[in-house]
């Protein structure tokens, strides 16, 4: 996943610069203070979409869903948004990727958060 998005540990944001807008879900509450094209991909397993910046920062203690640059700039906060999603976060699919890999379900269960 990481090799992935990131272009081999190249790229600290989303290289499709048109997907930016596409990742603003304005059903949520809190909306898209940030701007609707704020909250595209960016570290190691590149956190997308306002209600997974949300998330991430009310766990590590940060305005990410108000700042989400702070994931590009700063490298910690970077790792801390991986490595927060990747046990805890099932996306669009039906297990994390840590519980995917430890329960053998396969690659294809570990990319589909």
């Amino acid at each position: 996943n990481v090799n992935h998005e990131t272009g081999g540990l190249v790229y600290v944001v989303e290289q499709n610069t048109a997907n930016y807008p596409h990742y603003c879900d304005w059903s949520q509450s809190y909306g898209c203070p940030a701007g609707q094209a704020a909250y595209y991909g960016r570290g190691p397993i590149q956190l997308s979409w306002n209600f997974n910046y949300k998330a991430a920062g009310d766990a590590l203690g940060l305005d990410l869903l108000g700042n989400p640059w702070l994931v590009q700039n700063d490298a910690s906060v970077a790792w801390k948004t991986g490595l927060w999603y990747w046990p805890t976060q099932s996306g669009p699919g039906t297990m994390t990727p840590h519980n995917a890999m430890v329960n053998q379900a396969g690659f294809g269960q570990t990319i589909r958060s």
